[in-house]
């Protein structure tokens, strides 16, 4: 009897030994982390929480990626910029990621090298150049040149703003939406005068940067600010009863924002993503409201990381980073494409919003 068992039990062994893959328990299955580096306090944490419905968003949508990726938090506040360096180090020397999403330009510049060090494949989502020169980085926002193609081509509609004004926080993302805008302007024919050309080193100088707003009196200004900066300089302008077409970026989106200024910028313009109709309308269905900025871009970006994953590409670093540079590929901000032009960007489109009255 003893033998019998011996033998049985031998033979069991041996035969779990020789199981196919597809017999393999699923608890030995290696999930992949995926670390988000976001915004979650300080004045963009209104970008970290679009960011995170976009991610939950996209769980409830695709449910069994569940079981595939592990997604782990680290908040990177635009108010703490070393906090949110050691925050992405910590995700890629500590947690061990094998990918990341990452916002925030300073911060993402910061540590764009040791990305590529470490060859962690990442998608930034940030209005800077992070990405630019790396190879483990692509970043998934409109370009800085889309984005100024579409305040010029905002501008040429209307004759009658014969004069601008240009005021541009000293941070990189709004530097290089300046820099484009300038740009356009230097490629084109169409000639306006640029009454008055600022950057708003810190919140101490709003006032000032208002009352020479008001003195030269542009038909109409751009302002390029960070969360805070905007409402604060708008309901400045608004004090010194100046009249002119207020145009901003992304930041002019944030409801806060908007509230803060207290009607400032009512009839506002900005600049936004082109978002596809099914992704607004399965936000809008999720969550009562239209999707902010950055959720399409969070959506698109877990989603051509997931794509990557479910196709086997998620243990080979080169093969997933490879794998990142989509070509049309159909999501949330529409069809676009990886451009391979050294920026490491994608071909997406950007369009002009206005805000709404507050009363």
């Amino acid at each position: 009897m003893t033998r019998k068992f011996i033998f049985s039990a031998l033979f069991f062994i041996l035969a779990l030994m020789f199981l196919p893959p597809a017999f393999a328990s699923e608890s030995n299955k290696k999930i992949f982390k995926l670390g988000i580096a976001l915004p979650l306090s300080g004045g963009a944490a209104w970008m970290g929480d679009s960011a995170k419905k976009a991610v939950d968003l996209y769980f409830l949508k695709t449910p069994e990626a569940k079981e595939r990726l592990e997604v782990i938090y680290e908040d990177v506040a635009t108010n703490n910029i070393p906090q949110g360096i050691s925050a992405v180090r910590s995700l890629i020397e500590i947690q061990k990621i094998d990918a990341l999403i990452l916002f925030v330009t300073p911060v993402a510049m910061a540590v764009a090298n040791d990305i590529d060090r470490y060859q962690i494949p990442t998608i930034t989502i940030t209005g800077g150049n992070a990405a630019k020169g790396h190879n483990y980085i692509v970043n998934i926002w409109h370009s800085p040149n889309a984005e100024a193609d579409a305040v010029y081509g905002e501008i040429l509609k209307h004759p009658e703003w014969s004069s601008l004004g240009v005021i541009t926080s000293e941070q990189e993302s709004m530097i290089v939406r300046t820099q484009a805008l300038m740009a356009a302007f230097e490629r084109n024919t169409a000639t306006k005068i640029i009454a008055i050309n600022e950057t708003l080193i810190n919140e101490s100088v709003i006032d000032l940067l208002a009352i020479k707003t008001k003195q030269k009196a542009p038909s109409a200004v751009i302002l390029n600010l960070m969360p805070g900066q905007v409402s604060l300089l708008a309901k400045k302008l608004k004090e010194k009863h100046y009249s002119g077409q207020i145009i901003g970026c992304m930041t002019m989106a944030d409801q806060r924002e908007q509230e803060m200024a207290a009607g400032a910028l009512n009839g506002a313009l900005y600049v936004d993503s082109n978002l596809s109709d099914s992704f607004s309308s399965l936000y809008k269905n999720t969550y009562q409201t239209n999707p902010p900025p950055v959720s399409a871009n969070t959506y698109d970006a877990l989603s051509i990381i997931d794509d990557a994953v479910k196709k086997g590409l998620g243990q080979d670093r080169e093969q997933l980073n490879t794998a990142l540079r989509v070509k049309n590929f159909s999501g949330a901000l529409g069809k676009f494409s990886f451009i391979d032009n050294g920026q490491n960007e994608f071909d997406l489109k950007a369009k002009m919003l206005k805000v709404p009255d507050m009363r």
